[in-house]
This record gives structure tokens, C-alpha cells and sequence, in this order.
């Protein structure tokens, strides 16, 4: 085995120290790392070419199992440049975020989508009729939601997510356990401001689409050819900037007098799906 590890027993040590700040969004944020939790995730990065700059294995879990696993081919197929260390089962805990922690967790790069050059090669393309979709996710506030949320998206074909400023972060441990990997294949654009995506939409020919009360059924309504679809926050809704901007506003019908709205996540995979199957002729049926 070509990967060479390191023996750490103190949780002062500095990399231990930096790991386990990536439990903070501020230090995500500071670091551009986020973390791995799970040789399972850890694989899935690893498919998707995510650059690992740390590996972690508990000491039971290297001497059980490591070297003889299939992660351990991976990571030197696609991480040999990554540091590998090992470390107590105690340390592990003190990383982990998890109530049982793992055997293995990572650090990886936050992979950095820009929204602006998106649209614009968007606009450069020309043509009207190419089909292009975005998710918009307006202050969502729980991970797990946006883990489910980013799934749906790359489930349906959806072109990329957007968040807008003040929604949580989509490289916290929860939403990246959420989202099991499909995070890695789905271009995130974050701390969006509303304005500035309004404007960039309406320059690139994208449709805001605002799921809100009152609005035309969704059964009945005719997606354009790019378009984003718009949800609000889990509690607030939509902002009034979005809603008066958008260029069509529709509902998901409801039983009557039944709950007041549907789960954030649950909303944008129904639209999602729906505008998938519409406008999708080679799509498989069952």
C-alpha cells in the first residue's frame, strides 16, 4: 500500500484541532473544508473526483479492516496526495458529530460553483427552446431539508441549486449526510442575494417560477423552456421581492382544509418531478 500514515494520540494536536472546528460553519467557511463522515460518503466523494485533504481512520478500524477494504483502493487510485493519519478511538468521538462515531471521516475542498458564469454561458448559448432548470431555496433554514432538496434536484435533472443569503450551509455534516452524496454531482451556488438573482435571471432568459398561495394548479401549468423553480422559507415563505418578481406563481393542490403547506423539501421535489416528467418525452414510466 502506497499511502502513508501518521500516529496522532492527542486531541491538542493542531490537525485534530482544525478537524474538529469543521463543526462550525465559520471555520467551513474560513478553511474551505468541510467534512466526510463514513467510509460510505467518503467513497462517494471519491467517485466524484472531490479533493480529500485529510484522512482519519480510528485505530480499531485501520487494523480491522483498512487495508484490505475497497476504500483503501480508491483512495490511492484518487488521494494519494491527501494526509492520512490515525488516531484513538476517543479522538475520533471528539471529531466526529455523530452520536456513534465513525471509523473513518475526511476533510474535502467545498467545491466552488459560480452562478454568474453559469448564466451567463446560459445566455451566450442563445436559443430559448434549450431546456434548463435551477432549484431556488430562499433562506432555507434546515439541513435536512436542503439535503433532501438537493437530492430531488439531481433526481429530476435539475441544472443546479441555488440558496440565497441567509440559508444554512449544504457542507454541514447533516445536510452533507442528507444529500448522500448527490451534493458531489449537483452544482451549489450560495449566498445568493435575491436582487442580484432576480436580475441575473431576467438577463439570461430564466423564468422565476414562485411556488406560493394563490396561484395557477400545477397540474395545469405549462413550464417554460428555462426556468427556475422558487421555494420559500420553512416558516416566512417567499420574500415580496420574490414574489413580485416572479414571472408565474403556481400551486400544488391540496386536500381542503387540510394543513397549511407542505414540507419545503417535499414541495420542491413534487415541482421538480413534475417539470421533469412535462417536459421529458424519453423519461421511463413504469
Amino acid at each position: 500500500m502506497s499511502l502513508h500514515f501518521q500516529s496522532i494520540a492527542s486531541k491538542d494536536n493542531d490537525r485534530i484541532k482544525l478537524i474538529r472546528q469543521l463543526k462550525d460553519s465559520k471555520a467551513r467557511e474560513q478553511s474551505g473544508l468541510f467534512l466526510l463522515e463514513g467510509e460510505q460518503i467518503l467513497i462517494e466523494a471519491l467517485e466524484r473526483r472531490v479533493v480529500i485533504k485529510t484522512v482519519v481512520l480510528t485505530e480499531t478500524s485501520f487494523n480491522a479492516q483498512f487495508a484490505q477494504g475497497e476504500i483503501a483502493q480508491k483512495l490511492e487510485h484518487h488521494a494519494v496526495n491527501a494526509e492520512y493519519l490515525v488516531v484513538p478511538d476517543k479522538i475520533m468521538s471528539g471529531i466526529s458529530t455523530l452520536s456513534s462515531p465513525p471509523g473513518m471521516l475526511a476533510t474535502a475542498i467545498m467545491p466552488r460553483a459560480d452562478l454568474g458564469a453559469a448564466l451567463h454561458e446560459l445566455s451566450q448559448a442563445g436559443g430559448s427552446t434549450q431546456l434548463t432548470t435551477f432549484l431556488v431555496l430562499e433562506q432555507i433554514q434546515d439541513p435536512g431539508n436542503l439535503g433532501t432538496a438537493i437530492r430531488s434536484a439531481l433526481s429530476f435533472a435539475c441544472d443546479g441549486l441555488i440558496l440565497t443569503t441567509g440559508s444554512c450551509d449544504p457542507y454541514s455534516p447533516k445536510a452533507v449526510r442528507a444529500a448522500m452524496g448527490a451534493l458531489f454531482s449537483l452544482p451549489v451556488y450560495t449566498d445568493i442575494e435575491p436582487g442580484h438573482l432576480i436580475e441575473i435571471c431576467k438577463a439570461s432568459g430564466v423564468d422565476l417560477i414562485c411556488f406560493d398561495i394563490p396561484g395557477e394548479e400545477m397540474q395545469n401549468f405549462v413550464y417554460p423552456s428555462r426556468c427556475a423553480l422558487v421555494f420559500g422559507n420553512e416558516g416566512k415563505g417567499l420574500s415580496q421581492n420574490m414574489r413580485q418578481a416572479a414571472d408565474s406563481t403556481v400551486t400544488i393542490a391540496m386536500q381542503p382544509s387540510s394543513i397549511e403547506s407542505l414540507n419545503v423539501s417535499i414541495a420542491a421535489s413534487l415541482a421538480l418531478h413534475d417539470r421533469f416528467i412535462k417536459t421529458r418525452p424519453d423519461v421511463h414510466r413504469d
